[in-house]
């Protein structure tokens, strides 16, 4: 269809507009038009105002229009430039398929847009993929992202409800987490604070006062010191006096370097950060037979654990398996 096609100002429909599956060289306009389908029938069982199903406009659609309901139907339209209000689209509509290279419109309201696509008639993936590869076409990058994080959202969503389905969980914590891959920084946050409490809880005296350390001869220390003595070591001709010195306990908490010195920092990462050796987790470990012993056991190893698990999900973001799960 050679030229423009102009429904606008005082054009007006009762039923339904037809352009399926044509090629238009100029512009599409329905700027200020009105359009109204009163019912379904047997040529337009969706019950649309305006159907345009396949078409291909050449130059920009401009859509604008004054008043259009109940619906539209614009799967597989392709266009160059889509000027539009996403704010005044019918309440129902499809666009599976829609392709356009950008907005008319000036102002790219990540919001807006997301608002319109919410109102599919039934959802899909697709306009949302098409939304933000534009938006990073033009350079909206973390818009772009959020965009892909909210599909993900209203994917969810939209699947069948099933109540602590696995996957379902590990889905919507993906999320939570790394906002599906887009958003690694969140899980390094995470990270950094299971770093600052456990290296926090080692400083309090009930905690750090259960955990112990044994030297090669068997002698065993607490952080502050040996507690216990089985072999004090070659007492030499010095005779009983050195020996009964043996046997105390020492003021130097790392057994003139029998052990390693304890550092609740060095400790901390040791705990949480996967991978890592510093020593001092395989040094230093509580007693469970001390006060708060099992409580400091319970928490160590699930301080290993959440950093096991955020550290992998962090290095999944990273990977393109990870973005497209």
């Amino acid at each position: 269809m050679r030229g423009s096609v102009r429904l606008v100002d005082d054009f007006s429909s009762t039923g339904f507009v037809a352009l399926n599956r044509c090629a238009i060289e100029g512009r599409l306009s329905l700027r200020g038009g009105r359009f109204t389908c009163p019912g379904r029938g047997d040529d337009n069982p969706g019950g649309h105002a305006v159907q345009a199903v396949g078409l291909t406009v050449r130059g920009y659609t401009r859509l604008r229009w004054a008043h259009l309901e109940p619906s539209v139907d614009f799967r597989n339209l392709t266009t160059s430039v889509l000027d539009d209000d996403p704010d005044e689209w019918p309440e129902r509509f499809v666009v599976s398929g829609m392709t356009y290279e950008r907005f008319g419109d000036l102002r790219w309201d990540r919001a807006a847009r997301l608002r319109w696509l919410s109102r599919q008639a039934e959802y899909d993936a697709g306009p949302y993929e098409q939304l933000a590869r534009v938006f990073r076409q033009h350079g909206y990058t973390s818009d772009a992202e959020a965009i892909l994080i909210e599909r993900r959202h209203r994917e969810r969503r939209a699947a069948p409800r099933r109540r602590w389905h696995p996957r379902a969980a590990l889905s919507a914590l993906y999320g939570l987490l790394v906002g599906y891959g887009y958003r690694p920084g969140r899980t390094a946050w995470l990270l950094l604070a299971l770093l600052v409490a456990v290296s926090a809880s080692l400083y309090v005296p009930g905690i750090r006062d259960t955990l112990r350390a044994t030297d090669p001869r068997g002698n065993a220390y607490a952080v502050d010191g040996r507690v216990v003595t089985v072999d004090g070591g070659d007492t030499g001709p010095a005779g009983p006096d050195a020996a009964r010195s043996a046997q105390a306990p020492r003021a130097d908490p790392c057994g003139d370097g029998q052990v390693r010195c304890f550092d609740p920092v060095l400790y901390a990462v040791d705990t949480v950060v996967p991978l890592i050796s510093l020593g001092q987790r395989s040094t230093w470990y509580p007693n469970p037979h001390a006060p708060l012993g099992r409580l400091a056991e319970w928490w160590l190893n699930l301080a290993t654990l959440l950093g096991w698990v955020l550290s992998t999900m962090y290095a999944l973001s990273f990977t393109r398996l990870a973005r497209t799960a």
